[in-house]
């Protein structure tokens, strides 16, 4: 069954841009690496720019239409909004916090990659009434597949570019990982936490949630 009806979840946090981009007709320039080697991942036309027509990068408009695994994904990268924060990253360790619209949530779903090693994340749910839920996931090294236990790729089998030395990599094998909260809708929720209890640098792009 598709999922329908999700909308994207706003976090004024997001503090890191990880996609090469050039919607202004040159590559992006400031980028931040989401690795301990200066790489980061291209949008499709900033791609085929240094890689050829066969070179893979996420959609230019950010975009994944909905299929059985998730809803329709929209995520802050765009081609066309070069410089602009789309992602947080998490080193080894540390925690972040994600406000919501506080109401009922059917439904939340996460995105993200995990490099330099596999990264075991909790994510805490906040209840207004002061109770809580987790979901604790381990994400695989974004080079080792399939996607881990209760996960799915949003999209697998992407190409790398060096910031440090402008070149290209044709990976073909990094993927972004998607998995499900567990949440109960019959309470109102205010945030929620994400912790990286070990790893690896977790690199998140975004939330979904109904």
């Amino acid at each position: 069954m598709i999922y329908q009806g999700l909308m994207q979840i706003a976090d004024p946090g997001m503090d890191k841009n990880v996609v090469l981009a050039n919607g202004n007709g040159q590559l992006s320039v400031g980028l931040d690496s989401m690795d301990g080697s200066s790489n980061v991942i291209m949008t499709k036309s900033a791609a085929t720019m240094v890689g050829g027509a066969n070179a893979v990068g996420i959609p230019d408009n950010g975009f994944f239409p909905a299929n059985n695994d998730h809803p329709d994904v929209q995520l802050l990268a765009n081609n066309n909004n070069d410089g602009k924060k789309n992602a947080r990253i998490l080193v080894k360790a540390g925690s972040f916090n994600v406000p919501l619209v506080q109401r009922t949530w059917k439904q939340i779903q996460l995105y993200a990659i995990s490099t330099e090693g596999a990264s075991t994340v909790v994510v805490t749910l906040n209840y207004q009434d002061g109770t809580s839920d987790q979901t604790t996931v381990t994400i695989k090294d974004w080079y080792n597949h399939p996607a881990g236990a209760g996960q799915f790729y949003l999209i697998d089998g992407l190409d790398r570019y060096s910031i440090a030395n402008n070149k290209y990599d044709p990976a073909r094998t990094p993927g972004m990982v998607g998995w499900n909260l567990n949440i109960n809708p019959n309470k109102v929720t205010t945030s929620f936490d994400v912790q990286l209890q070990n790893g690896g640098w977790l690199v998140y792009f975004g939330a979904m949630g109904q």
